[in-house]
């Protein structure tokens, strides 16, 4: 089964414990832990050090940039970011993701640890048409 939320994936396994007992009765008891494989999703932001939100479908939690989650393999989170952020002094917006997609956005945990980099602009422009345009962020450092 999958955990119950972004909390539980490090505490959360199976516990199995088999007996078995010969003709003369005796019995011996084997326990074992079948833990979950566990991937770590890297969060960072351009320009670095901003806030994303992960949900887990439970709740929402904010991490400032980089951060590291970990989580199972196949198990749905969604992706976003909390509004009222600037970098520089500069308000900003979120875009988009640099592997593509909306600002907000569900995925899937992959098999491997994998980077997810949200990509910002200032808020008071719009969003380039392509996500990961060196245009989306380069403006912020000559302000």
């Amino acid at each position: 089964p999958a955990p119950e939320d972004l909390a539980a994936v490090t505490t959360s396994w199976l516990e199995l414990q088999l007996t078995a007992t010969d003709s003369l009765g005796r019995s011996t008891t084997i326990t074992r832990e079948l833990r979950p494989q566990i991937v770590t999703l890297r969060l960072l932001t351009e320009p670095a050090g901003l806030q994303v939100s992960v949900n887990d479908g439970v709740a929402t939690t904010n991490l400032t940039t980089p951060a590291d989650v970990p989580s199972w393999p196949g198990y749905a989170l969604t992706l976003g970011a909390p509004d009222g952020q600037s970098a520089g002094g500069v308000p900003v917006q979120l875009c988009g993701w640099r592997h593509g997609g909306p600002p907000s956005q569900q995925i899937v945990t992959p098999i491997a640890s994998t980077t997810y980099t949200a990509i910002f602009a200032p808020a008071d422009g719009p969003c380039s048409a392509q996500v990961g345009d060196v245009r989306l962020y380069l403006p912020l450092a000559g302000r």
